[in-house]
């Protein structure tokens, strides 16, 4: 009879057969599956909107519809999972993600399609806060900020994957874009198997337990204040909604800056806009092994945002193609795909064991939020200027004010920190004196 694995958040699996690394291999893979069915249609497009007699405006509503819907879903979600159970949650949302990801392929009509859409996206809302809250749950403490690096990275490969395994399929095969639903779908199911079997019943760490057991008395609206009382809580809340408003302006607006202004031809506006991407990978594990490594994650926060609004104001001003790929690719390093390992990591770090789930909705509805209006408010802008001066000066601005305002909360709870340990250290010497002076009696 086969042992059910025991995990431990020091050393991972103590008696099973899984350990803490194949849980950031199992998220790893679970990433690359929803980023790959996320963008699954978009280079399919053409055959899609002919399919269907459908312009551009209304192929839009693919995105649109599936973005909404998920971004919505992350707080109901994420409370879900703690009242309910993540693994439970999880599994739920891999599986309908991979069915529903499976009948695109069955589609009659654009109408259909959509809904079938917008079932994926509540599908994947399932995924973050659940899937984080595990793996804060049972990495080690000392490695978390790398394992979430090792599982973010899940995302850039799977973009690559849909992009291009799909046109491959669909243009290069002649597959049609019907079979290639059918296929991604498949492998998202396989994913949804490897969860079930891997992923623990109710395995926490005991101390852990302990402590959910204490508060399970009381009333999740007051564990919920309590979460939002905290300092680094709500400056991450706000780090996150910065970084992925800038993000955002990077991905959306900067290849038609460089196509305004550095008159780049599209051959290498291609492999310019994939420069940040990539960057990102390599960095994101470094800066986690260092995060790890030295205890560091606040303190390199804070040198990391300054240094990706340095990249813009290098972007601004670069002149020719490889100055400006070095800007892009220190935006890469430094950016939201560069630290996204950490801002979890401290999230994981700020919530107790069972509010993670809802801690970490709340910070991906609201980076969401940044993600929606960023496109939009950079778009008036320029519309309204005639530049991209004041895109760029909202986004250093935006990078600065993150952080310094992560500074001055370090900074405040390092004093906090050395008062209260000098005020212990005042208490024991008055203890030992009592005790003396009662002896003595």
């Amino acid at each position: 009879m086969r042992k059910s694995a025991t995990f431990d958040a020091s050393h991972g699996c103590s008696g099973g057969v899984c350990s803490w690394g194949a849980l950031v291999a199992l998220f790893f893979f679970g990433w690359m599956c929803f980023a790959a069915d996320r963008l699954l249609l978009n280079p399919m497009q053409p055959l899609i909107s002919s399919t269907f007699d459908v312009g551009n405006a209304e192929f839009g509503l693919v995105m649109t519809v599936f973005l909404a819907v998920y971004g919505l879903m992350q707080i109901p979600v994420g409370i879900a999972a703690d009242v309910f159970g993540c693994r439970r949650i999880l599994i739920v949302g891999i599986v309908l993600s991979g069915v529903f990801t499976a009948l695109y392929s069955t589609a009659e009509s654009f109408a259909m399609l959509l809904a079938l859409r917008f079932c994926a996206g509540f599908s994947e809302s399932c995924y973050y806060g659940p899937q984080y809250a595990l793996a804060s749950r049972f990495i080690p403490t000392h490695r978390r900020t790398l394992g979430f690096s090792i599982i973010c990275c899940g995302q850039p490969i799977g973009i690559a994957l849909g992009l291009t395994g799909a046109s491959l399929l669909a243009y290069n095969l002649d597959l049609g874009w019907r079979i290639p639903c059918a296929i991604y779908g498949a492998v998202t199911l396989i994913a949804a198997i490897a969860v079930i079997r891997l992923v623990p019943k109710d395995n926490a760490p005991r101390e852990q337990r302990a402590a959910n057991s204490q508060s399970a008395q009381m009333p999740y609206l007051k564990r919920l204040g309590l979460l939002f009382k905290n300092r680094t809580y709500v400056a991450l809340l706000i780090l996150g909604f910065i970084d992925m408003m800038v993000f955002l302006m990077m991905t959306t607006w900067v290849p038609v800056f460089l196509r305004e202004t550095k008159l780049l031809n599209e051959s290498v506006l291609s492999w310019l806009a994939s420069s940040i991407t990539w960057a990102a990978i390599p960095a994101a594990l470094g800066w986690a092994w260092v995060a790890d490594r030295f205890r560091c994650r606040k303190q390199l926060l804070v040198i990391l945002f300054p240094i990706a609004a340095g990249s813009l104001c290098f972007l601004k001003v670069a002149d020719g193609v490889w100055a400006t790929t070095l800007a892009l690719v220190l935006y890469g390093m430094t950016g939201k795909l560069g630290i996204d390992a950490i801002l979890t990591s401290l999230i994981a770090d700020a919530a107790p064991d069972n509010l993670r789930s809802s801690a970490f909705g709340f910070y991906n509805a609201v980076s969401m939020t940044g993600a929606t209006f960023s496109p939009v408010i950079h778009g008036m802008l320029r519309d309204a200027t005639g530049c991209w001066d004041a895109s760029f000066t909202l986004s250093v601005s935006l990078l600065l004010i993150g952080a310094f305002a992560l500074l001055a909360i370090f900074l405040k709870e390092k004093v906090e920190s050395e008062a209260s340990r000098a005020s212990h250290e005042a208490k024991v010497p008055n203890a030992v004196e009592a005790c003396s002076r009662t002896e003595g009696h």
